[in-house]
């Protein structure tokens, strides 16, 4: 019986390629932490986000975490509900490389304060006037 050695072929190395790549991707970027823009006016906080499928339970548990690695102990804000999964707390560069880490944490933003202009108009009048003249 004569044994031959299989290579694989060109096109099963370009598949597992692009399965590892694709893997490697969405890993990546499940744990990224976004950075304010430069001359934004920071509020030192970091928004983190989580997998919106966990628990209530697990949301605590990851909170506990969470303060562990805080500058100060302390949550600003927290959404725990169907539609997000938020925490809000201020981090050291230590802390947030340790929080991005933790499981069922999607992403970090650095959050920022943001101001409205008055300067918009809708062209409304008033909503509940009862004629259609155009008074102000």
């Amino acid at each position: 019986m004569i044994m031959h050695k299989t290579v694989p072929s060109m096109k099963g190395i370009v598949i597992l390629f692009l399965l590892f790549s694709c893997f490697f991707i969405s890993y990546v970027h499940t744990r990224r932490v976004i950075r304010a823009a430069s001359d934004a006016e920071k509020t030192g906080c970091y928004i983190v986000a989580l997998k919106k499928s966990i628990s209530h339970t697990e949301f605590k548990e990851i909170e506990k975490e969470i303060v562990k690695e805080s500058n100060d102990s302390h949550i600003y804000a927290e959404v725990d509900s169907d539609i997000a999964k938020i925490i809000t707390v201020r981090l050291s560069e230590d802390g947030i490389e340790k929080v991005k880490e933790l499981p069922d944490v999607e992403y970090l933003e650095e959050e920022t304060f943001a101001y409205g202009t008055q300067s918009l108009s809708y062209a409304l009048d008033q909503i509940d006037q009862c004629s259609t003249t155009l008074d102000g």
